[in-house]
């Protein structure tokens, strides 16, 4: 008895990642990323995003989402790589504890296609401080932040820096 249980818990564990692929659409790829917002107030960031080389338009969507505490208003827009919009702003419906803002390809004018980068331009009002909020993209192969120009401004200080240290060790000795 306890043999032909374990071999049925072996079994059972044995097919459940297949069954679970099988269960997936050809070519599904999902990416979730965390976002935080450093301060309370009205918020704007900027994501990339790449649609994986299977993108299907029947199927593919973006979403941002929080905690309806934490944001008042969530609205999201797509955009092209040059930052013209294609769709957008989508406005965020609340259901429960959470708002959401859904880009679904299969509801919208625009096709996006496969292996192509888009912007993707979160918005709204958030009720506090580090807020974080979701994004998850199917059909996606990644989703990136877009550093703001103060980043660039900081790398920029910090390197001259480095290479001032530098120049006046070897200057030094």
């Amino acid at each position: 008895m306890n043999k032909l249980f374990s071999r049925a818990l072996l079994a059972a564990a044995l097919v459940s990642p297949f069954a679970a692929h099988a269960a997936k659409p050809a070519g599904l790829v999902e990416k979730t990323l965390d976002a935080t917002v450093a301060s309370a107030g009205a918020f704007s960031q900027e994501y990339l995003f790449v649609t994986g080389s299977s993108y299907n338009p029947s199927a593919g969507s973006i979403s941002a989402s929080g905690l309806t505490s934490l944001f008042s208003n969530l609205s999201l827009s797509v955009l092209s790589s040059s930052g013209g919009s294609l769709a957008g702003p989508i406005v965020g419906a609340a259901s429960g504890n959470n708002i959401q803002a859904k880009f679904a390809d299969s509801g919208s004018l625009v096709d996006l296609s496969p292996s192509t980068t888009y912007r993707l331009l979160v918005s709204g009002i958030s009720q506090v401080d580090n807020a974080s909020f979701g994004i998850r993209g199917v059909f996606v192969e990644s989703i990136a932040a877009v550093p703001e120009p103060e980043t660039y401004s900081m790398l920029l200080a910090g390197l001259g820096l480095i290479g001032a240290i530098t120049f006046r060790r070897v200057r030094g000795s």
